[in-house]
């Protein structure tokens, strides 16, 4: 049994095989329904989808913008309290070299003064001493 004995003389298929193919046809149209359905589903669902995306994506953007100007905010007081901070140590810096130096000043001032006395009385020994051998050769020449 060909094709050719499955259909009738007009072309149209046999009679037992109408009801297959009308009901794959009824089939293939309640798909092609569900199919066009979802299709008008997602036709009326994308712009609202999109609307979210974008007052989502809006927001986040708002958050990131903020976040960001925190962000720079705590950098610019983070970098004014290290300047402030440096600038204290470097004033306390110079103020301590300072006191230090005065303090130094102030006690190389007595040590100073003590040494070039005893600098003028080690002068004043060896001058003595030196006069001292010079007359006693002195009198041992004579």
């Amino acid at each position: 049994m060909g094709a050719a004995s499955a259909s009738t003389a007009s072309g149209s298929p046999a009679p037992h095989y109408t009801k297959y193919i009308d009901a794959f046809h009824s089939q293939l149209l309640v798909d092609v329904q569900a199919i066009g359905d979802a299709v008008d589903q997602h036709v009326t669902a994308l712009p609202l989808a999109y609307a979210e995306f974008d007052e989502r994506a809006r927001g986040i953007s708002g958050a990131a913008s903020k976040a960001t100007t925190d962000f720079e905010a705590m950098g610019v007081a983070l970098l004014n309290i290290i300047k402030t901070r440096t600038d204290r140590m470097r004033t306390d810096s110079v103020a301590t070299s300072a006191q230090v130096a005065e303090k130094t000043k102030s006690s190389l001032e007595v040590f100073t003064r003590y040494f070039w006395l005893l600098i003028g009385m080690s002068a004043f020994n060896f001058i003595a001493l030196a006069t001292c051998t010079i007359v006693l050769f002195m009198k041992r020449t004579l």
